[in-house]
């Protein structure tokens, strides 16, 4: 034991083994210490002042608009973006309802550069659009009428008359007649267009573009009964959804709309 490596070898053991009785101590007060806290939030927010619930962080990063000042407190706002997905489980504004939804179409692309319009009092809207329709249908049978009749004196004039010089006037006259006849249906289609617009913008309750994946996103909807729109190019042109829906108190509605477009909408009947 008096040689130096029976020493050394010695003491060598003894640390050994004082490290093994200690292993399980130490294992033990790792596990019985607490997580390490939080970091302290620097700007508490706030659900309203004084004895309000704390509702989460302002950090620094985070830009804040002030919105009304009280004595000793700000209501402020906050801006940024969250992934999509993580968007169906947002809840909606507090006593209001949410709206999305994304429309394709027939062919499966999306339905990029529509607008989505969700209109209120669909009872009302049926009424209003109605009466348009009859006055449009009103309209487009007079001058359907007079068109034929303008036909029918253009086929009889190449018979009835043997005069060149008068049968050529004659039809110079009546195609002019009827180019007529063709501008005005089209000013009337025009202005019915703009009367249906019109009637929309009285009804609408917000709208949004759909961006180049098709989506669309209504925010802070009053709950009632709607009509949601959703045209595909310029208003009369292209796919039309026309949607009965209801929204209650907190509903985050999502809508799919694909295939074949709505055949009764408020623009049908116009050509």
């Amino acid at each position: 034991m008096n040689h130096p490596a029976c020493r050394r070898a010695f003491r060598l053991s003894r640390g050994l083994l004082a490290l093994l009785a200690l292993a399980p101590s130490v294992a033990r007060a790792q596990e019985a210490s607490p997580a390490p806290s939080p970091a302290p939030c620097e700007r508490p927010l706030f659900g309203r002042p004084e004895s309000g619930p704390v509702v989460g962080c302002l950090g620094g990063a985070l830009a804040a608009h002030v919105l009304e000042r009280v004595p000793g407190w700000l209501r402020v706002q906050i801006e940024g973006w969250i992934e999509e997905p993580m968007g169906a489980s947002l809840p909606a504004p507090a006593g209001k309802a949410a709206l999305a939804g994304s429309a394709a179409r027939a062919d499966g692309a999306p339905a990029a550069g529509a607008q989505a319009r969700l209109l209120r009092d669909p009872e009302a809207l049926d009424v209003e659009l109605a009466a348009l329709r009859e006055r449009r249908e009103g309209d487009r049978d007079r001058i359907r009428q007079r068109l034929v009749g303008v036909d029918q004196q253009l086929e009889r004039v190449l018979f009835s008359d043997d005069n060149l010089t008068r049968m050529q006037e004659s039809r110079r006259r009546l195609r002019s007649e009827r180019e007529a006849l063709e501008q005005e249906r089209l000013a009337l289609r025009r202005k019915a267009l703009e009367e249906i617009l019109a009637v929309l913008e009285r009804h609408q309750a917000g709208s949004s573009s759909l961006d180049t994946s098709g989506f669309f996103l209504l925010e802070g909807i009053e709950p009632g009964t709607y009509r949601l729109l959703v045209s595909s190019g310029s208003a009369a042109d292209g796919p039309t959804w026309y949607v009965p829906l209801s929204l209650s108190p907190g509903e985050r509605r999502r809508l799919d709309l694909s295939g074949p477009p709505s055949s009764n909408t408020p623009f049908s009947g116009l050509d």
